[in-house]
């Protein structure tokens, strides 16, 4: 990871979300055409850093969302700034338990 840079929530164009507590802490998003990790740096007053990656980064983090939208769900994806979808349990549930289950597993 290169170089960091500072903007706030209305600039944020978030693509997926790592962590969540009341609004969005880390995850994924676009800036300037590219897909970047971003972190809270101000929770109080929504100050973000945007931290740009290489391409191998940019193709391992495009590969774990893809994962977790194939094995837990599609709840912390964001399609233009708003997200796609909540938490539901999919059918049939024990195939969903069991994906859930095996995708924690596999990212210990």
């Amino acid at each position: 990871m290169d170089h960091v840079t500072k903007i706030e929530w209305d600039d944020l164009h978030v693509v997926y979300v790592t962590n969540y507590y009341d609004i969005p802490l880390s995850g994924l998003c676009l800036w300037k055409g590219k897909l970047e990790k971003f972190e809270i740096e101000d929770y109080e007053y929504g100050k973000y850093r945007v931290i740009h990656m290489n391409v191998f980064q940019r193709l391992k983090a495009r590969f774990d969302k893809k994962m977790f939208e194939w094995f837990v769900g599609t709840h912390w994806s964001y399609d233009n700034g708003r997200r796609t979808n909540y938490y539901y349990t999919r059918s049939p549930e024990w195939l969903h338990n069991a994906a859930f289950k095996f995708y924690y597993w596999w990212k210990k």
